[in-house]
């Protein structure tokens, strides 16, 4: 609501209070008071204003090289992710996440400032943690392309399972438009295959323990070619961490969309993964494994 107020041309006053005017466009002045404010003052009220004042230059002067440049500084970075670990009120964090997300996806250096100022994910894992905004922090974090050596508590299944789970609708951080889902599938690559091999193994055990498995499988579904290998990856890790989940996936997996999959694979060279997760489900008895011969040839 308050991206729509600022789109439309209405002010946001100390107050909070929103009135309708035509579109003004801030003196350079003002915005360079936001700015400085935003890198230097001690006051988060300050600070929160200071970034309403930056999010309507933004929306007022889209693409502009000047503000651009003005904002991919490192104290300016680093003083709105300062914000987002600070602030309590879901409108500034969502637009300091949206001025974020226009940052990183404009500049390569801006992605590397964002997560050299937050190494460990910390003010992340904070947002990841908000009942509202949870999403839209999951795409800015994809945005960022962090490794899986800055993912390392367990709590991180977790949080990224609840993004796949409730990620299917698009999120928009001004201009950039996301599915959370996708941003939950990198995440769960990186916590699968990132670590060495004792830490990917148990943090699959904890998809599979927290329900994540299902997921997949929903993802496999109805996802586009690139997801669906994607999942088929996933739930291989999840299969070597566990063998039970042989049953729960030759029970559940669409077998059609499994070997469709397959044929895929062999004419565009995807590395294999759905062959190799068929090959695993093959190990079950041909009496629980008697649902595949029902299917028809693709």
């Amino acid at each position: 609501m308050l991206s729509e107020c600022l789109v439309n041309g209405n002010i946001i006053v100390r107050s909070n209070s929103i009135r309708n005017e035509e579109t003004i466009h801030l003196p350079p002045s003002d915005l360079s008071r936001a700015i400085s404010t935003i890198c230097s003052s001690d006051s988060l009220a300050e600070c929160e204003i200071a970034i309403h004042v930056t999010a309507k230059a933004w929306l007022d002067s889209p693409g502009s090289n000047e503000i651009e440049g003005a904002l991919s500084k490192v104290p300016v970075i680093e003083g709105l992710l300062e914000v987002l670990f600070a602030s309590t009120d879901d409108q500034v964090l969502e637009l300091a996440i949206s001025i974020l997300a226009q940052l990183v996806t404009r500049n390569e250096a801006n992605r590397l400032i964002v997560l050299n100022a937050d190494p460990q994910l910390k003010i992340f894992m904070k947002l990841l943690k908000s009942s509202s905004l949870f999403l839209k922090a999951a795409v800015l974090l994809y945005l960022s392309k962090p490794k899986a050596k800055q993912m390392v508590p367990i709590e991180w299944v977790a949080l990224v399972l609840r993004v796949l789970e409730f990620g299917g609708q698009l999120q928009t951080l001004f201009t950039v438009r996301c599915m959370p889902q996708k941003a939950a599938m990198y995440f769960l690559d990186q916590l699968l295959t990132g670590f060495d091999e004792d830490r990917n193994l148990e943090n699959a055990s904890q998809v599979v323990s927290l329900g994540g498995l299902s997921l997949l499988a929903r993802t496999f579904e109805v996802g586009d070619v690139i997801e669906r290998n994607h999942a088929a990856t996933l739930m291989l890790c999840c299969v070597r961490a566990n063998g039970s989940c042989r049953n729960y996936l030759a029970d559940n997996l669409n077998k059609t969309s499994l070997l469709e999959l397959i044929v895929l694979g062999i004419q565009k060279n995807y590395n294999g993964c759905a062959f190799n997760l068929l090959a695993e489900l093959l190990c079950l008895s041909r009496y629980e494994f008697s649902s595949f011969t029902s299917v028809k040839h693709v």
